[in-house]
């Protein structure tokens, strides 16, 4: 049931829960500058691995700072180290523009970021990392969110809206009883989506993160680090509206799926049951490249799942079930010529020579 407006906290509550986000966020960053640089001592991965576990805002913290590392680039690792041992009494101003500088955040990019972790945080309906969730609504509509994910739900006597922060979503609508019918939206930072009578699924993702086959027809202006709205429609139709577009909305059908940003939407098939194998728990896999794969199934555990070059482009195909990602990892491990190795949090995939 959506969740009820409550009255805004104090001024100074707020001001006081919004820095410490901003103290987690910090601390993410700079761990994670320094586990890119490779130069973290035992000691030190043990330190992180007691950070990670002294609150859930900490492991929060740091996948979100892994996937704004995914966005934005890699850490220079010769920067990391610094970053991470500076001396307490640097002003916080200068913290932040040390890690703008190694190229973990710009400036604008970190401050809307920032935002939007806040906004996720407060989101009436959440996932935690390898978490799914079923909603179903008043009206008989029917959500599940996959792994982190934030969203709101608003219905009001003119439309009904889902507002998403982040992750993914498969919705079921439901007849509107209401008098004349209300529209039915998915606002994304994007765009907006209506939708027409269907079930459709919708996700936030860096260009970074779709497949390597389908990013090969993307258009040129969308780099890695731009973040897109991916939708695929299962039955009837949706009409998509990108934010700051005044062209016509396009539809889509049946078999049909979208990545848009606020300016330009790009359209093809899709194998639809395939991409939306998370809603039964299983991750499906078609000749699928593995660094693909990986990127996929880094979604559902906690930590860091790293992919090595030389292995990348191995394919494997299968059906995998996400209640164990340990277990996939080995069952990957023992049909391709790979080596996997584990720290807390931190899941280096490698070519094993011995079978190369």
């Amino acid at each position: 049931m959506p969740a009820s407006a409550s009255p805004d906290p104090p001024p100074h509550t707020r001001l006081a829960v919004q820095g410490d986000s901003a103290r987690i966020i910090r601390e993410a960053a700079q761990w994670l500058a320094l586990l890119h640089s490779g130069k973290a001592s035992p000691r030190q991965w043990r330190d992180f691995d007691a950070w990670c576990k002294a609150h859930p805002s900490h492991q929060q913290a740091w996948e979100t700072a892994q996937q704004l590392s995914q966005k934005l680039g890699s850490i220079p690792p010769t920067l990391g180290v610094p970053v991470l041992t500076r001396p307490p009494s640097l002003p916080r101003r200068t913290v932040l523009k040390s890690i703008a500088g190694i190229g973990l955040v710009g400036t604008l990019a970190w401050q809307a970021h920032r935002h939007a972790l806040w906004q996720s945080w407060q989101a009436g309906y959440r996932t935690a990392t390898g978490e799914r969730q079923d909603i179903t609504l008043p009206d008989g509509t029917r959500i599940q969110l996959n792994t982190a994910t934030a969203l709101d739900i608003h219905y009001h006597p003119d439309e009904r809206r889902l507002q998403l922060y982040r992750g993914e979503i498969l919705v079921q609508t439901a007849p509107d009883t209401a008098s004349p019918p209300r529209p039915f939206w998915v606002h994304t930072p994007q765009g907006r989506i209506q939708a027409l009578g269907t079930r459709f699924a919708v996700r936030i993702l860096p260009a970074s993160g779709i497949g390597t086959a389908a990013r090969e027809n993307f258009p040129t202006h969308w780099q890695p680090t731009h973040t897109l709205t991916w939708v695929a429609v299962l039955e009837h139709r949706v009409a998509i509206h990108p934010g700051q577009s005044h062209d016509t909305p396009l539809q889509l059908h049946p078999g049909q799926q979208a990545w848009f940003d606020p300016h330009h939407i790009h359209h093809s098939p899709a194998n639809i049951p395939l991409a939306t194998g998370w809603s039964h728990g299983v991750l499906y896999a078609d000749n699928m490249r593995l660094d693909d794969f990986l990127r996929e199934l880094a979604r559902h555990r906690p930590g860091h799942l790293r992919c090595a070059p030389e292995v990348a482009h191995l394919r494997l195909s299968g059906a995998y079930q996400l209640r164990d990602t340990d277990k996939i990892l080995d069952i990957v491990a023992a049909t391709l010529p790979i080596r996997i190795r584990k720290r807390p949090y931190w899941v280096s995939v490698e070519a094993n020579t011995n079978t190369l």
